[in-house]
């Protein structure tokens, strides 16, 4: 059986781990705890599941909001000549559907995204109950927490479809919690979960706030910083009518 080390290298290209990324993995492949990682965007959270899914025998099934990032993600391992991933999500069409929960009840797939609506079926659930499910990843989590900036009722169910799947080994997933969101997401979770942090650290990056007073112009003002930056600039409104 190919280590972690030898997936990494062969399979995905990389010279080595980013932080954490090896602990996490390990600790997932001994399956004792459950965890969740906090992880800053380019962290690497992805390989963290899907590397231990071309370890284990059975499903590793992750819940993501994303459609998009499914897709990118399916279409990065299909390069890898990786043709046992499959995502399932309101783009597709029911007989789309109906043929990769054949494959499921199979145990021909290693990998499945599923979005959290997609829990509502109670077809999928069904098939979900009866077989092995080795590793069930959340991704996003911080979208359980109502103290999160994208909460959605669909993650409020996952205790509950938890419960009834067997209760698999649990990898949550985020980069966005303050300490108020980690407490909430482990609370809402309702499970015991080792938590690993990364650094959100860049030394590339500077980050200032500036605070104005309510009777500077913001517009003026921004002029005016513009023409002392050098380089390109990116500037972000809060709506649309603002930025034109």
């Amino acid at each position: 059986q190919s280590t972690p080390t030898q997936i990494l290298t062969e399979t995905f290209g990389h010279a080595g781990f980013k932080p954490m990324q090896l602990d996490i993995i390990t600790k997932i492949l001994e399956k004792k705890e459950s965890l969740l990682a906090i992880m800053p965007t380019g962290g690497g959270k992805s390989l963290c599941f899907q590397i231990p899914a071309l370890i284990h025998p059975n499903l590793t099934l992750v819940i993501s909001p994303l459609i998009a990032l499914m897709k990118d993600q399916i279409d990065h391992l299909s390069k890898n000549n990786l043709l046992i991933s499959f995502f399932i999500n309101s783009s597709l069409s029911e007989e789309t559907k109906e043929k990769i929960l054949t494959l499921i009840e199979q145990n021909k797939i290693k990998l499945l995204y599923l979005a959290p609506e997609s829990l509502k079926s109670e077809k999928i659930i069904d098939i979900l109950k009866k077989i092995k499910i080795d590793l069930f990843v959340i991704d996003e989590a911080h979208c359980i927490s109502t103290w999160g900036h994208n909460f959605r009722p669909d993650y409020l169910r996952l205790p509950e479809i938890i419960a009834q799947i067997n209760n698999p080994q649990i990898l949550a997933l985020t980069a966005t919690a303050t300490a108020e969101v980690e407490k909430d997401i482990l609370e809402q979770l309702k499970i015991k979960c080792t938590v690993f942090k990364t650094s959100f650290d860049r030394p590339n990056l500077y980050l200032e706030i500036i605070e104005l007073d309510s009777s500077i112009k913001k517009e003026l003002f921004l002029l005016n910083l513009l023409k002392e930056l050098r380089g390109p600039s990116i500037i972000f409104a809060t709506y649309r009518k603002t930025t034109e």
